[in-house]
């Protein structure tokens, strides 16, 4: 998933659907892949080029998603993520399913951050990073920097999978 302006956008095989298509799709800045999110219904739609597409998902302030115009930069803690006016029931859920917003069980906070910017491309970064504690943990996420940003600190988050074999 990236920020193109502050409109959010995920890689999308069908335009239906997202999961793991990135990993086998072309996810370059100029991809025909890329998908924004109708606020109103959740669905895939295809993006304006411009990062403003009407009624898509933008970064507001304060950890807060939006249908209006993207704001700047903003940070926070995870736990004061929101999804604002004119974000639907199935868009609030698909930012969720991010881990763009808290869920509504989430009643502690963790004290990760979030960062978000509406620079031209932003990629998303999870987990942290590494040298210092105060910017990581499971729900830190940081759309803070262009897809060529390098740096020893950055880390990711693994996962594990155990493949059935199938007998």
């Amino acid at each position: 998933m990236r920020l193109y302006k502050g409109e959010l956008q995920v890689i999308s095989k069908d335009g239906v659907t997202f999961c793991n298509d990135a990993a086998i799709l072309p996810s370059s800045s100029d991809s025909q892949y890329w998908y924004c999110i109708n606020g109103s219904t959740g669905a895939l739609m295809k993006p304006n080029g411009s990062g403003t597409t009407s009624g898509s998902v933008r970064c507001g302030s304060n950890g807060t998603w939006t249908t209006g115009s993207a704001s700047g930069t903003s940070s926070g803690k995870f736990f004061n993520t929101s999804a604002g006016s004119g974000v639907g029931q199935k868009a609030k859920e698909m930012l969720q399913a991010l881990c763009l917003i808290k869920p509504d069980t989430l009643t502690a906070d963790n004290g990760d951050y979030f960062y978000t910017s509406t620079s031209n491309e932003i990629l998303a970064r999870a987990g942290g990073y590494w040298s210092s504690g105060a910017e990581a943990g499971v729900c830190f996420l940081n759309f803070d920097y262009s897809r060529t940003y390098t740096s020893t600190g950055l880390g990711f988050r693994p996962a594990f999978v155990e493949l059935g074999t199938g007998g």
